[in-house]
Formats: C-alpha cells, structure tokens, sequence
C-alpha cells in the first residue's frame, strides 16, 4: 500500500490518487488486492478484540460464516442528485380553511367581457377591466363632512397601498406558518 491509497470499507471502495500505468488492469488488480488485504486484517482485528474477552461474555453465532466480516459505517460522503424532501409543510390559513369548507380553487379566464366598452378586455394588466373603470370614474361623490378635507384621490392611492402592504404582511405570515416559526390559527 503507498501513501496515496486511502479506503472506505463501509462501501468496499479503494481510493487512489498515484497516477495510474499504462496497464490499468494491473492497477485495478492491485487495488483489489489492497482492498482484500485490508478486509483481512479488519477479521484478523474483530477475532482479536472477540478472543480478548473472557468465555463467559463470549456471544458465538453459529449461523453466520467464518468468512464473514461485519463492515465499519462508511465515511465517504456523496452529494444528493435530488434535493431533499421537505417533510411536513404546513398549510396556509386560507388553505385550511378551504378545506373545511370544501371550496376547491377554479380556473379563471383572463378576458372579462366590459359593458361600457362593449369587448372582451384583459381581467388584470394594462387596459383592463379595472383600468378602464378607474378611467370611466374621472368624478368621485364625497359626503359632505369629507368635502373640505384632502384630496378623494389620493386617499384613494393610500388606501391601495395600505391594502397592498396588508397582503404582502399575510404573505410573510403564511411563509413563516409553512416554515413552521408561527403556529397561529
């Protein structure tokens, strides 16, 4: 055996970084050989530490082979080709909730047919259905306590953006309830 042979009995495995001959059959013959050697001497080594102890803790096992060798656990480690299953994940709130109720998630088109247009327009995106009610709704009615306050579009703006916040906020919330940190119901 040289310095540049290491082994991994745990899975039979010889590993040899000298720079192989020119006959690789030789080489695979000496690593056989080298392999075999060391199994040898790991018997050799189990009978030692079994003859050691003193008869009346001595445990025969009639069944198994004079040949047989128990292997060490392997020390090589080799990297997964799939990554690793998640186990548990957890349901979102909503997502039970469906459940309980029996509500089961539908298909819906991306055209939507406009009454004031009279066409198929997109349901989200540029020129929308949304879109073009924004558009068709130039005036907005206000009561009249809020008539000398602030502006009715730009409350409507914050409103969107505080309904937009919210969501992304049960966003974080369903992506932590999945990863298992919050258990709220």
């Amino acid at each position: 055996m040289n310095s540049n042979t290491s082994f991994d009995l745990g899975i039979l495995s010889v590993f040899n970084a000298s720079v192989p001959s020119k006959d690789s059959l030789q080489d695979a013959q000496a690593n056989f050989l080298s392999l075999f050697n060391e199994l040898i001497k790991l018997k050799q080594k189990a009978e030692l530490e079994f003859n050691s102890k003193p008869d009346e803790v001595q445990i025969h096992d009639f069944q198994a082979s004079k040949y047989e060798i128990q292997l060490p656990k392997k020390t090589t480690i080799f990297p997964r080709h799939k990554k690793i299953p998640i186990m548990s994940k957890q349901k979102t709130r909503w997502e039970t909730f469906a459940a309980s109720k029996g509500i089961q998630k539908k298909r819906r088109s991306r055209m939507v047919f406009d009454e004031n247009k009279e066409d198929w327009v997109p349901r989200w995106g540029a020129r929308s259905i949304k879109k073009n009610q924004d558009k068709e709704n130039w005036a907005i009615e206000l009561k009249p306590e809020e008539r000398n306050n602030a502006d009715p579009f730009r409350k409507k703006g914050l409103d969107k953006e505080l309904r937009n916040e919210k969501e992304n906020l049960q966003k974080l919330k369903n992506e932590d309830r999945k990863k298992g940190f919050l258990n709220l119901n």
